[in-house]
């Protein structure tokens, strides 16, 4: 990088991971670290390999500017070292930084500059080279695989058909100790208890039993009424 720019362009080279088929993407960070507006524009020696936004604008005094270079799609891994160079140029710029838009062409230029005192631009060259990967480094960067979870279906399947060495008999149990335990058919019985079945009431008698006495009563206690022609 020359010393006498004040334009800080990083990094100095550009590695692309190749991949057939695939983009690559990477930055350019652009840094005015001069007291002056700089005015940049970025050139390329393969023009159709290589697509940079923004390729030319300007980087105000003390500020940053971030410059996205892509690189085409290739059909097959590339044989050879890349050859391909960028240059960035640039030079102070003492125009409206305000402007809508900046072309370096138009703004250095004989009519710019009549007097013949146009600035000459500070270039730095970049490197370019292709960063690939081969299989081996591939296989490393891939996570080991973890062994397949085991099923304890399966594991209880291959464990009854393990061998396993007979247990000693034991001895018979009394007669009363095993009468004296409840059966499963008890358990179910206490727990579920079986309920009775449901029986039909015949007819209620309770009923005309009470209209019986209420009508005794209300005969017993009424008023004698006398009715003419039936007294004596």
């Amino acid at each position: 990088m020359a010393s006498e720019s004040a334009l800080e362009v990083s990094p100095t080279e550009l590695a692309f991971q190749v991949k057939p088929d695939n983009y690559s993407t990477k930055q350019l960070r652009l840094f005015n670290r001069g007291s002056k507006n700089m005015a940049f524009k970025i050139k390329t020696t393969n023009p159709k390999q290589y697509f940079v936004r923004p390729n030319q604008g300007i980087v105000a005094s003390g500020e940053k500017s971030v410059i996205h270079v892509m690189m085409g799609k290739v059909s097959e891994i590339p044989k050879e070292k890349c050859k391909d160079r960028f240059l960035v140029q640039s030079a102070v710029y003492e125009g409206d930084v305000q402007a809508a838009k900046f072309e370096w062409k138009t703004w250095f230029s004989q009519d710019n500059f009549p007097n013949g005192n146009m600035p000459k631009p500070d270039e730095i060259k970049l490197k370019c080279s292709y960063i690939i990967q081969t299989e081996g480094e591939a296989d490393k960067a891939r996570p080991p695989t973890q062994p397949p979870a085991e099923d304890p279906s399966s594991s209880g399947l291959r464990a009854r058909k393990t061998p396993q060495p007979a247990a000693p008999a034991s001895p018979p149990k009394p007669a009363q100790a095993v009468a004296s335990k409840p059966t499963d058919s008890n358990k179910t019985a206490k727990i579920n208890p079986v309920s009775p079945p449901t029986q039909q009431k015949g007819p209620d008698y309770t009923v005309w039993i009470i209209i019986a006495i209420v009508f005794f009563l209300i005969g017993r206690y009424t008023t004698h009424v006398a009715i003419p022609g039936l007294d004596n």
